[in-house]
């Protein structure tokens, strides 16, 4: 087997391009040599076909001879998209006639990142008959040229956007003084356009008004020769302009060797720099002028932290003379503001910005601490160099107490004199943290007064200041100096105990506080209720908001089940009060018509063995989401949000429109009534009996088929316009029952002032009844006060035989009841108990 070590190997490698060098015919050149040089060599046969690669080639096409041969550049492509341009160049060297020679660039990007020049020259060579034996391809790259050309004209494009548009005059020179480029705003300072500039020295170009053009030229001609940086000012006193002056810098330029080739002159008005100077001599002046008669105290330091000026007034202040002051330290010879006075003084002369602080001062002269404003400004001299610090400063005492006063009053409630709900949100913060350093419990306690809204009504708002202001006090009296108690807003206070024992300690304060109000007698002679919730720090929130969010959602479920009481937050709650944002958000929402569906109760009569002639309409309410939400959650939310108007009118609709339904061919005797429960908030909300005649004219139902059942709690409003709408009902046809009877607070005598037909005796009373005498002769006793009123009786929630046999005996008109029917919807109801089919 043949020895493959790596020397033999290139040997083997080197033998063999000599061999496909001498077999192609190319033995005539230096094999060696071609190899040698770094431009790319290649040649091709007449159909462009890879004979021969120098190395050169090989390593930048990527593609070699001795691999590589026989293979056409087009399937080639050593140099990518540019070998078309190589193709053709090659194809022109073959097919000229009379010329075997063809030249050319091309530009080769390599990839996104990479770019290559290369000039290219390719030769046909002809046999003894003129025949074309093979083409040779030279190239040679010109990358960095290329590049270095186009930074160039980059470089030169970039100094004529500025010189073009910067506000400087700019003239170049070159190495003998003439000018060989000027921007456009020399004609604006000059009335010299280029061409009277360029090829010219300055003294040949000058304009007839300029001054100092010699030492123009001079210090033009320094800098050409030595290299360094020039300096020269020229006055111009053109006619009907006033005198001005310019700066002109001149900087030499330097080629690649860095010989100086020319110099660039730049020049600048700086007219208002010098009536600048001299203003600010004046302006010295002017400054120990006013300084020395001004009202404020003024004093200058220097670098080193020390006097070098003090008015009469800080003179004054200070209780020194200038000898005794001038040359000491900063803030040496006050009393108060040392520290703070000199940290401002360093940090400004260390580079920092002006600074104003406030700083007490004792006033030798009236023996009182007093409180100044002084501010400190840098003061720079003509150079820009900082020289020292400029203090002024003027006695703010008073002020300062407004600012306090005032800043009292926006964190004071100002009725109670607690702090208000700003107070507590600035330093619930601090407190919060200050637990959390000690490892402390915290809580946060928020109290709504019970009732308060009916104290306003009936003591008035001054009344009800009074009760907050007893609040206030009774609280207060019962908490530490260090606990945080604000009043946040209308009936509404927030507590904060920094540090709690344990959950009976935090018993022990919100009974404290629950009996020293209802200990404390307002003025109708009842003592103060109040709801309290509470959250624990960190267990329930670790922020203010957090807290006082879930205080709230205690505090709400406190009032939910039966007011007056101390709730804690739990998680849970959280569900609660999401479900009902949830339902307040979906009764808000156009889509709630849509998913309410309307079913029906039959009401029977004991004295009649056939059909109902009466049925109570039962709103039903099924949520995309929320699934079946039952009436007893969501109405007495849409009572307290105002859609409870909305829903109300669509239940009358629905109602009125299925009775119409159902009496068409029926006559007067047997025709159906609907009964619609209509809350207080409806009569508050809505104006019922404008919606009722509404619903009237828009379905065709007669006023008698209609009953509208309120709750005795409508009565006790004993208003004009309560007892208007319903009698303008009754007049109208319309009948009015009492609902759930005997559940509320209704007076004997509201039932005879009212204009009613007919009173429900709550399910409540009927399910006791056979269970004991008492409920037995509660419920003769209601049907006994309704004859005497001359009211129907309706007995609910009939469900047993029983029940139904002693409500019939004891004298009852109607029954109502899963007995005798559940709700169904409105359809199933027509089938089920008018047709005769299905009774009960």
């Amino acid at each position: 087997m043949a020895d493959t070590t790596p020397g033999d190997r290139s040997e083997f490698v080197m033998d063999a391009r000599e061999q496909r060098w001498d077999r192609d015919g190319l033995g005539d050149f230096s094999f060696a040599w071609l190899d040698a040089v770094p431009d790319l060599v290649a040649s091709v046969t007449p159909d462009l076909r890879l004979l021969y690669t120098n190395r050169a080639f090989e390593s930048v096409a990527g593609c070699g001879f001795l691999d590589h041969g026989g293979r056409s550049l087009a399937e080639l492509r050593p140099f990518g998209e540019a070998t078309g341009a190589v193709v053709a160049l090659v194809e022109q060297a073959r097919d000229a006639e009379g010329r075997d020679l063809a030249e050319g660039e091309i530009h080769w990007r390599v990839s996104s990142l990479v770019e290559r020049w290369f000039v290219l020259r390719a030769h046909a060579e002809r046999d003894d008959d003129q025949v074309i034996r093979r083409i040779v391809l030279t190239a040679r790259e010109i990358t960095r040229y290329r590049t270095t050309e186009r930074a160039l004209r980059g470089r030169e494009a970039e100094f004529r956007a500025l010189a073009e548009n910067t506000p400087d005059n700019i003239v170049r020179y070159d190495a003998d003084g003439i000018a060989i480029y000027c921007n456009q705003e020399i004609a604006l300072s000059t009335d010299l356009d280029a061409r009277e500039i360029i090829g010219k020295r300055p003294t040949e170009s000058a304009a007839s008004f300029m001054t100092g053009i010699e030492e123009y030229e001079r210090e033009l001609m320094r800098t050409i020769e030595t290299g360094e940086r020039g300096h020269a000012e020229l006055l111009f006193n053109r006619h009907g302009h006033e005198q001005t002056v310019h700066s002109i810098l001149f900087t030499a330029e330097r080629d690649e060797t860095g010989t100086v080739i020319g110099a660039l002159a730049v020049g600048r008005d700086v007219t208002e720099l010098i009536e600048a100077r001299q203003r600010a001599r004046e302006g010295e002046r002017e400054f120990r002028t006013l300084a020395e008669n001004a009202e404020d105290q003024i004093a200058r330091w220097d670098v080193n932290e020390r006097y070098t000026y003090a008015n009469p007034r800080m003179l004054g202040l200070l209780g020194k003379t200038a000898e005794e002051v001038l040359g000491q330290p900063a803030f040496t010879l006050t009393t108060g503001a040392e520290v703070i006075g000199r940290q401002a003084i360093r940090s400004i002369l260390d580079g920092g910005p002006p600074e104003i602080i406030e700083a007490p001062f004792f006033d030798p002269r009236t023996r009182e601490r007093r409180v100044h404003q002084i501010r400190f400004v840098p003061e720079h001299d003509d150079a820009g160099r900082l020289v020292g610090v400029l203090g002024i400063g003027r006695d703010i005492t008073d002020s300062v107490r407004r600012r306090e006063d005032l800043d009292r009053l926006a964190h004071t409630d100002t009725l109670t004199g607690l702090a208000n709900s700003q107070a507590f949100h600035e330093r619930a913060p601090r407190m919060l943290a200050s637990a959390s350093r000690a490892a402390h419990s915290a809580a946060v306690m928020l109290l709504d007064l019970d009732g308060f809204k009916a104290v306003n009504d009936t003591l008035g708002h001054a009344g009800g200041d009074r009760v907050l202001q007893a609040v206030a006090d009774s609280v207060s009296r019962k908490l530490r100096p260090y606990d945080l108690f604000a009043r946040i807003g209308g009936d509404e206070f927030a507590i904060l105990i920094e540090d709690i024992g344990d959950e009976y300690d935090l018993a022990s304060i919100t009974g404290k506080i629950q009996r020293a109000l209802s200990e404390r007698v307002t003025d109708h002679g009842t003592g103060i209720r109040a709801s309290i919730g509470v959250a624990l720090f960190p267990e329930d929130g670790k922020t203010v908001d957090e807290l006082l969010q879930h205080a709230d959602m205690a505090m709400y479920q406190a009032k939910r089940t039966g007011r007056s009481r101390v709730e804690y937050f739990r998680p849970e709650l959280a569900e609660t009060l999401g479900r009902r944002a949830a339902i307040e958000q979906a009764l808000d929402s156009p889509e709630l018509l849509t998913q309410l569906r309307l079913h029906m109760q039959p009401i029977h009569t004991l004295a009649e063995d056939a059909e109902p002639r009466f049925a109570e309409a039962l709103l039903r309410w099924t949520h995309p989401s929320l699934g079946d939400i039952p009436p007893s959650e969501f109405i007495p939310i849409a009572e307290e949000t105002g859609t409870i108007g909305r829903m109300g009118r669509w239940v009358l609709s629905q109602a009125a429109e299925a009775v119409v339904r159902w009496n068409q061919g029926r006559s007067e005797q047997e025709a159906m009534a609907v009964s619609v429960n209509v809350s207080t908030s409806q009569f508050a909300l809505d104006d019922v009996d404008l919606a009722v005649e509404e619903t009237l004219s828009a379905t065709g139902c007669a006023p008698s088929w209609l009953i509208l059942e309120i709750t005795e709690s409508l009565l006790l409003e004993d208003s004009d316009a309560v007892q208007g709408a319903l009698r303008r009902l009754r007049e109208r046809g319309v009948r009015v029952a009492i609902d759930d009877f005997g559940t509320g607070y209704s007076a004997l005598h509201y039932l005879a002032r009212f204009p009613l037909d007919a009173l429900k005796i709550d399910r409540s009373f009927v399910s006791g009844l056979g269970l004991d005498t008492e409920h037995d002769e509660v419920v003769k006793a209601l049907i006994a006060l309704a004859r005497v009123l001359n009211l129907k009786v309706v007995a609910e929630g009939v469900e047993t035989q029983e029940q139904l046999e002693l409500v019939s005996r004891f004298g009852a008109d109607h029954v109502q009841g899963y007995l005798l029917g559940r709700p169904t919807p409105v359809d199933q109801f027509a089938q089920e108990f008018l047709t005769g089919e299905q009774r009960s």
